[in-house]
């Protein structure tokens, strides 16, 4: 089962709060499986832009969570909100290399 919250906005230039608490950040923010990986982790993304070969590489940070997220590498990519980002998310089925930037 899913569960969803509605609440409100109080700034749209500001995305939805995660499961961390804080606010998602476009092309920033992914859901993790926390069991996995601990939310406020830093992990580099190297994968492809979906449906073509565009590379999409960037550090991003593990602040949501989401029933299809189990494993430590498994992820959804927070694309952020409007139509465009709601095509590339539908799109976004890549395989990936994922890296934890955990220190010593």
């Amino acid at each position: 089962m899913v569960f969803f919250r509605e609440e409100p906005l109080p700034d749209e230039s500001i995305g939805p709060r995660g499961a961390q608490g804080v606010p998602l950040t476009p092309q920033r923010s992914v859901a993790v499986d926390p069991l996995a990986v601990p939310y406020g982790t830093v992990l580099w993304l190297d994968t492809t832009e979906p449906l073509a070969t565009t590379p999409l590489r960037r550090a991003v940070m593990a602040q949501d969570t989401g029933s299809a997220i189990s494993g430590a590498v498994r992820i959804d990519y927070f694309w952020g909100w409007g139509g465009q980002a709601e095509a590339q998310a539908g799109r976004m089925k890549q395989p990936l290399r994922l890296w934890a930037l955990w220190p010593r």
